[in-house]
């Protein structure tokens, strides 16, 4: 059991007794543990791995995750990701959330917004997504990201 990060070290994996999914890197609660994290590019390193689908809901790290494995994303050794978008959480982190945004197209991944309510999925507008998601209004939403060039797949 590793918790994904940017790199591969220990940190405390501070909990909510009370809150079974409740966990962060960050001190946000008062009881913690020591974990080991890894990144990607580290646990895969001499592997020549293909990816299908990585889902991140991971309290606001998961730009710091996608910095662990760029190695992947640069050798389009993945093909999906759907990423839990929380505006709030990765702030926290000190991440500006158009920052995931751009790191996923540079990396080559169309990005779309996972509509659970209509049962859909749309081509992201960033400048929507800032107005429904901000840093003030804790709200969020997942993005389903596609590699664009996967036909060597």
């Amino acid at each position: 059991n590793k918790a994904i990060y940017s790199k591969t070290t220990k940190m405390k994996l501070y909990f909510e007794r009370e809150l079974s999914a409740g966990a962060s890197l960050i001190e946000e609660f008062k009881n913690f543990i020591e974990v080991e994290t890894v990144a990607l590019d580290d646990y895969f390193q001499n592997q020549d791995i293909k990816i299908d689908l990585i889902k991140m809901d991971i309290q606001g790290a998961e730009y710091a995750a996608l910095l662990g494995m760029t190695n992947l994303l640069s050798k389009k050794r993945i093909k999906y990701l759907i990423i839990e978008y929380t505006p709030y959480l990765l702030k926290k982190y000190g991440v500006d959330p158009n920052d995931l945004i751009e790191l996923l197209k540079r990396k080559g991944f169309e990005v779309y917004e996972i509509d659970e309510d209509k049962y859909s999925i749309n081509k992201i507008n960033i400048k929507e997504l800032n107005k429904k998601y901000t840093i003030e209004n804790y709200q969020y939403t997942n993005l389903f990201c596609i590699l664009k060039d996967n036909n060597k797949w």
